[in-house]
């Protein structure tokens, strides 16, 4: 084997998949994921000082479970992982944009995790047999199921999950009522370089790759200055305060939101309600703005009252 060939190449690769990160649309999880997925239980070993063992990537999720119905599509977490040392499931979320985090996800965790903590994650094996009887694909459903086989008596009996969230340190992350000791975030440079595995010596380059992401931002790929926000704005508030100050002056302040009304009417409220809003005086503000990411206080209210999101509340 051409140890130095088979290393251009891993470097090549990554530094080719990164190059995503500036083009519009490429999804740089879907390129990372496998490659990823392929150390993941090796690292997280070497990181936490502990066993761990992949149980599934895209674990399958029955929609039902999270709303209380008999829906029997499926949605996916990231990995199912076992963590053979504490005797807990692991629920690992990437993302690998500091942008890209949404509210409605973190839900779908953490509600998983208080089911497995009030009864059993049982459930998890009972849903994916309930999801391959309605599905064409059954086949894949069977397979995710042998592969569980081993664990499955500890899956069965577990009633702890961990979540994970593996994003860039720049990545802001929505407040989560998790237990503290139960949810865990950790950034790519946190991750362990020396782990145990045949093709260690390739995850030190991938990892070295990862790591960019840790610094990569909104403002530098936009190539904007690095200081705290502009100082254009009067300040910074959560969802309730903006909502307040537009019903008090709704002609006389400004309601930062990036992309504007478009990208505030596409928006689900659980994401609204669980983020911060730049404000400021709509005559005589401060700084510079791009008009196209400033709303004025009484279209946002407009925007909000006409029920923009309450499907994702029902």
């Amino acid at each position: 084997m051409n140890t130095n060939t088979n290393t251009d190449f891993i470097e090549a690769l990554m530094a080719h998949i990164l190059e995503g990160t500036r083009i519009p649309k490429v999804q740089i999880e879907r390129a990372v994921g496998p490659i990823l997925g392929f150390f993941i239980d090796r690292v997280l070993s070497a990181t936490l000082g502990q066993d761990i063992v992949t149980l599934c990537p895209e674990f399958p999720i029955r929609k039902g479970q999270l709303d209380g119905t008999a829906d029997t599509q499926s949605t996916n977490i990231d990995w199912l992982l076992y963590n053979k040392t504490k005797n807990e499931l692991i629920l690992l979320e990437l993302k690998t944009c500091d942008t890209s985090f949404r509210a409605s996800q973190k839900d779908t965790y953490t509600t998983i995790q208080n089911l497995i903590s009030s009864e059993n994650a049982g459930f998890l094996i009972d849903d994916i047999k309930e999801i391959r009887n309605k599905s064409q694909e059954y086949g894949k459903y069977d397979f995710v199921l042998e592969k569980l086989t081993t664990y499955e008596q500890v899956i069965t009996e577990c009633n702890v999950a961990q979540i994970i969230y593996l994003m860039p340190e720049s990545g802001k992350l929505p407040q989560d009522d998790s237990p503290k000791n139960q949810t865990h975030r950790y950034s790519f440079n946190d991750l362990s370089e020396e782990i145990t595995h045949p093709y260690a010596a390739y995850w030190k380059i991938i990892r070295s790759y990862l790591i960019k992401l840790d610094s990569d931002t909104r403002r530098k790929r936009n190539k904007q200055s690095e200081t705290s926000d502009r100082d254009n704005h009067q300040g910074l508030v959560d969802y309730d305060e903006i909502i307040t100050k537009c019903q008090d002056q709704p002609d006389e302040i400004l309601v930062g939101f990036y992309g504007g009304v478009g990208a505030l009417k596409s928006a689900q409220m659980s994401d609204l309600q669980t983020r911060k809003y730049k404000w400021d005086n709509a005559e005589y503000g401060k700084g510079t703005k791009d008009a196209r990411n400033w709303i004025k206080g009484s279209a946002f209210l407009q925007i909000i009252s006409d029920g923009i999101g309450q499907k994702d509340l029902s």
